[in-house]
């Protein structure tokens, strides 16, 4: 599992020399690659790839495409609804889709306590999933020097 002393190292590493907005968007790519690292070996529904399909884009590819995110944002919320899990989390595709939540407010990246809490809840959901943490420190290392992944 991921530990709060590796999330604080995480968090560092990504900020590590940048300016607020350039770290918190480098922050956010890393969460968006590593929830694409947990769906890879995750059978989720097509609306739960759609909707990381959009985020990456919007992370990666700097396409302005929020109105997408909105929309995959809300199916997800209902999809979670319609499962009878918009409160509860059952299974990993439950947490893997509330981790995928933490990169689908493009409009909240300047809020940098929005930013942490999400980095933090992030985390949390990763943990119920399984135990990625040499993955992460790859990932952290790789996002913290090339500024994607």
């Amino acid at each position: 599992m991921i530990s709060h002393e590796q999330i604080v190292h995480f968090s560092e590493q990504l900020s590590k020399g940048k300016a607020e907005a350039e770290a918190a968007r480098n922050i956010m790519k890393f969460m968006c690659a590593g929830v694409g690292l947990v769906l890879q070996d995750e059978e989720v529904s097509p609306i739960v790839k759609s909707a990381f399909a959009a985020a990456h884009k919007y992370w990666f590819e700097r396409e302005k495409n929020e109105k997408e995110l909105n929309a995959v944002r809300v199916k997800c919320w209902d999809f979670l609804e319609a499962k009878g899990r918009d409160v509860d989390i059952e299974d990993n595709e439950d947490a893997a889709v509330r981790a995928l939540f933490c990169v689908m407010y493009p409009d909240r990246v300047s809020d940098e306590d929005f930013v942490q809490e999400s980095f933090q809840w992030f985390f949390e959901m990763i943990n119920r999933v399984g135990d990625f943490s040499q993955a992460f420190e790859k990932l952290a290392a790789k996002v913290a020097l090339e500024g994607g992944a």
